[in-house]
């Protein structure tokens, strides 16, 4: 039997394909080795409920993955009870159904045909977008959003916590998760977000909006950090550093609602702070002043907030401290860098507010950069 564990670190991204195809098949490998009751609703899912051979011969069926052809290709997935049946399952995450994959089914059935002797043989592939257009006499087609739905209803009782909840449910929970944090399958939109105030629709969608930034960041380089937080009485936040600037994070990501803090708008707000007196830094004004000074050349402001959340009132620069404030920070006086607006969420896909927030951040964090190398 393959290792789950093991097969994960056999792929490497070369840019000749889209590497969440072979994570996205390893990734539901695993599940079907290390859940028996995920497998059977995976095989009655691709059935649609009529299996054609004994419910009983799919939990020690065989499972694997980036099985050769001779000749013929490379297969997925593959799950087989040996001298019944075998399923071939083609994945397909962002590539379209084309030529090029008319090919591959015809090439698997003719292998299937070629060395499968005696055994009811079936292929299948597992698409997220469909073409109504593409020919299916070969293959039958499934879509993830389809697997989702079904794991997601037959996943227990929504009111369980991760607490009471079993192997097979919790396992089932996070490869759901998966699915939305990869955007095989998309469970929100943007317009959700902005009914934050009212509840746990809002709350969901918008933590899967910064759990996608999260992993976009950190797949365009390893120096990235990110991590958002939900807190009672304020507002949601995305924070994010990098390990080269060998501090704490700086870098904020706001959801800004009129349901907390005396929110004005619904929208994304961006700034950075210079310092925290939580960070337990050394208190430096002079390299405070000086970054001050510079960002406000960029058209930025700032604000400074003493204890008890009072404002300064006052310029930073030359004021002197009886002793260090409790913030300051800086945010962009061009609101198409700091904010993202309420109408700019409503008119745009999940994929166009990822983009939207991540080049907001990529700013952000050249300017931090800038100004820890400058000083």
């Amino acid at each position: 039997m393959q290792n789950p564990f093991v097969r994960f670190k056999r792929y490497r991204h070369d840019g000749s394909a889209d590497p969440r195809e072979n994570h996205a098949t390893e990734t539901l490998a695993a599940c079907l080795l290390l859940s028996a009751r995920f497998k059977r609703l995976f095989v009655e899912f691709l059935f649609d409920g009529n299996v054609p051979f004994a419910l009983d011969e799919i939990e020690d069926s065989a499972v694997e993955t980036q099985r050769q052809t001779d000749g013929n290709g490379t297969m997925d997935l593959l799950i087989e009870q040996p001298s019944e049946w075998c399923i071939v399952v083609e994945v397909k995450v962002a590539a379209p159904e084309d030529e090029r994959h008319r090919r591959q089914i015809a090439s698997y059935r003719s292998w299937l045909e070629r060395t499968i002797k005696g055994e009811k043989k079936f292929v299948f592939s597992l698409v997220r977008n469909a073409d109504p257009a593409f020919d299916l006499t070969k293959h039958r087609r499934k879509k993830w959003s389809d697997l989702y739905a079904l794991l997601k209803k037959q996943n227990g009782n929504a009111s369980r916590t991760e607490y009471s909840q079993n192997t097979d449910e919790k396992l089932i929970q996070q490869f759901l998760n998966y699915l939305e944090v990869e955007n095989i399958v998309s469970t929100w939109n943007p317009k959700q977000i902005l009914d934050f105030g009212k509840g746990v629709k809002a709350t969901r969608a918008l933590s899967l909006l910064f759990q996608r930034v999260e992993e976009q960041l950190k797949k365009m380089s390893d120096d990235f950090i990110a991590e958002h937080t939900f807190k009672e009485n304020c507002w949601p936040r995305l924070e994010v550093g990098k390990k080269s600037w060998g501090g704490p994070n700086r870098l904020t990501v706001w959801y800004t609602t009129t349901a907390l803090w005396e929110g004005e708008r619904e929208g994304f707000a961006f700034d950075f702070h210079l310092w925290h007196r939580d960070w337990r830094m050394e208190w430096d004004q002079r390299k405070i002043e000086k970054w001050v000074v510079a960002l406000r050349k960029m058209g930025f402001k700032d604000e400074v907030r003493l204890k008890g959340e009072r404002d300064l009132g006052k310029d930073v620069v030359g004021h002197e401290f009886s002793q260090p404030p409790q913030r300051i920070w800086a945010s962009s006086k061009d609101l198409a860098v700091s904010e993202i607006s309420e109408a700019q969420i409503r008119t745009a896909t999940d994929d166009d507010l990822v983009q939207m927030i991540v080049a907001r951040v990529e700013k952000h964090c050249d300017i931090v950069s800038a100004l820890k190398f400058r000083f």
